[in-house]
């Protein structure tokens, strides 16, 4: 064969082979476009994961209920991009999105299998589910309360956030693919060196009260246990009214101050520190429904900022009944926190301290003569500049807490740009003290319900959980309207 002849071959043989190349592109194409494709009301991605039988399930943190990890999809990313991370943002599991195996009315679901062996605790929660260690899941805390492994049959559709499309989940479930699962009783191991002689602590005292006579143990438990009312933010607010009518304003705006700074301040050290409470390294020692990061206490820090600086205002800073009373429902409050192993008693120490110091800051500001701080505490420009730092806080930090905080703060500065003689704080008369704490208790009732029904929403529920304490605010504020003040003016 000739030397052109045989150019011609080459020629004619890489010819045929781009051409054959180019053909198979243009069919894979197509082919890959179709299996990708999702119809237009598609928004989000699901990922359904199945092993030793069960199924991952997440508690989300704003509507309470269980779903599927998932959330919605980014523009130009993969639907199942999308399944693989919001996997991984809320419960920590590394996955991969196998294929397509249902659709919901705006999001599609996945069948994701672990990258790794899928890891559960022995310890079964109320519902009957192996509970997940997802302390590190960066949504923790954030979106997800918790995440589980149960069997589908023991989950009924009112747990799920959209109960209309828990029997077809079940359905699909059948088909996912199946994955073993390894159980561990705890990790113990997995947590910083001083607080594994913490939870060792906490699991001396909780066995302690258990080896107790029965009737003793019993009461003992629930005596310790019902101390953790006192952290409720909600009974701290009911308490406002109470403050305002019983000392003078100067002194409840200032405690109100340190409410607010001391929540927003802690929250941010959360935030920083991002330390889990006891139980997400042994779910077997949680006692009370709290969730997500422990340190520092907020609560603890509240209660000793607040009291220090209402028994600073009122000349009660030496040993009396009323700072006994004070002493006595905090130390109550931190045991109930400790033996419900919700947090580390280095938590509570930080808290106390944190609370300290704060209270030490604003008197000490108070006792500068060149700065009135009942004036200033009272502007409208000091509550705008709050309202200022918490909106880039939740720029920053982009969670529910913050958003609830920044309607709270921007209901005050607007309150705080009314007259000075549009609400009359000075009426002691118990009629509406009472009848203001007892519509705000109501109120509370009605917007658990209102959550309840809307819990299929998080948008919903969101703007409930975020006018909660402003619906309160108001309520109180309107028992105590000048009236005859407004009808002058």
């Amino acid at each position: 064969m000739s030397q052109r002849s045989t150019q011609w071959l080459h020629f004619t043989l890489l010819f045929s082979i781009t051409f054959i190349s180019i053909m198979g592109l243009s069919y894979s194409f197509p082919s890959h476009a179709q299996s990708t494709a999702l119809p237009d009301n598609i928004r989000g991605a699901l990922c359904l994961v199945r092993a030793d039988e069960q199924i991952v399930l997440v508690n989300e943190k704003i509507t309470g209920k269980f779903s599927l990890p998932g959330g919605g999809i980014s523009p130009h990313e993969p639907a199942s991009a999308a399944a693989e991370r919001e996997a991984w943002e809320e419960t920590g599991l590394v996955v991969t999105a196998k294929s397509v195996i249902g659709y919901t009315d705006t999001a599609v679901i996945f069948d994701c299998v672990s990258d790794s062996e899928l890891v559960a605790y022995e310890f079964q929660n109320r519902e009957g589910g192996y509970v997940l260690p997802i302390w590190f899941a960066p949504h923790y805390g954030v979106e997800t309360n918790s995440a589980m492994l149960i069997d589908p049959n023991r989950v009924n559709a009112s747990q799920y956030r959209y109960p209309e499309q828990w029997n077809a989940i079940r359905k699909i479930f059948a088909i996912a693919s199946e994955q073993p699962a390894l159980y561990l009783e705890d990790l113990i191991n997995a947590a910083p060196v001083f607080h594994q002689r913490e939870i060792e602590l906490i699991q001396k005292i909780q066995n302690s009260i258990s080896s107790l006579p029965e009737p003793l143990s019993n009461i003992i438990g629930s005596i310790i246990i019902t101390g953790d009312i006192f952290g409720q933010s909600w009974l701290i607010l009911i308490l406002f009214p109470l403050l305002f009518s019983c000392v003078k304003k100067q002194a409840a705006i200032k405690v109100m101050f340190v409410f607010v700074c001391t929540s927003l301040l802690a929250l941010v050290a959360r935030q920083g520190f991002s330390l889990p409470a006891p139980y997400a390294y042994f779910p077997e020692l949680q006692r009370l429904p709290d969730v997500g990061l422990s340190f520092p206490n907020i609560a603890i820090t509240l209660w000793v900022s607040c009291s220090l600086v209402l028994m600073s205002s009122l000349k009660w800073l030496d040993w009396n009944k009323f700072s006994a009373l004070i002493f006595t429902i905090g130390v109550w409050f931190g045991l109930s926190q400790l033996c419900a192993g919700v947090t580390y008693f280095s938590d509570i120490v930080v808290g106390a301290i944190l609370g300290v110091l704060i209270a030490w800051h604003v008197e000490r500001l108070e006792r500068k003569p060149e700065i009135d701080l009942g004036k200033l505490l009272s502007s409208k420009g000091l509550w705008c500049g709050m309202a200022l730092i918490c909106l880039i806080l939740t720029m920053i930090w982009p969670q529910p807490i913050f958003t609830q905080w920044l309607s709270l703060i921007i209901l005050i500065a607007v309150v705080f740009s009314l007259p000075n003689n549009m609400f009359k704080f000075e009426d002691r008369s118990l009629i509406p003290l009472i009848g203001s704490i007892g519509v705000m208790i109501i109120s509370i009732f009605l917007l658990n319900y209102l959550k309840d029904q809307l819990s299929f929403s998080s948008i919903y529920v969101l703007i409930i959980e975020s006018i909660r304490f402003p619906t309160m605010i108001v309520i109180w504020l309107l028992f105590y309207l000048n009236r005859f003040s407004m009808t002058r003016e």
